[in-house]
């Protein structure tokens, strides 16, 4: 504790917990604001293989030559079902179902995205 008192006066202490708080309430706030989405995008090599709605529950079989990916929506949540791809990130990933979330394949160039929902237009506004 001397050590501390030596370095940092207690207006510095003060001042690092109001930082920590303010960046934990901040970071909680962000985390949740986001709203739920109302479709999927799924691109394949940068291309729209297709937009579907997060109201019905489907499984969509994405394939390309020898890759296959099989995306499922869930009672409004998107997971990536399967994929023979080697090492199965894309499948591990936990579903997906707000606003700009996404689940990707790299080795197979497969990129879902949770659109709508409100606020997925713009990332920033500048002026």
């Amino acid at each position: 504790m001397r050590i501390i008192k030596q370095f940092f006066t207690k207006a510095d202490l003060i001042l690092m917990a109001a930082i920590i708080v303010v960046g934990i309430s901040a970071s909680l706030l962000l985390a949740t604001s986001k709203d739920s989405g109302s479709t999927v995008e799924i691109k394949l090599d940068g291309k729209v293989w297709g937009t579907y709605s997060l109201s019905h529950d489907r499984e969509i079989t994405i394939r390309d030559g020898k890759d296959r990916n099989v995306v499922k929506i869930y009672h409004g949540s998107v997971s990536m079902k399967s994929a023979n791809c080697r090492n199965q990130v894309c499948v591990e990933h936990s579903p997906i179902s707000r606003s700009g979330e996404t689940i990707v394949c790299l080795p197979h160039k497969v990129v879902v995205t949770i659109k709508g929902g409100g606020g997925d237009e713009y990332d920033a506004i500048s002026n």
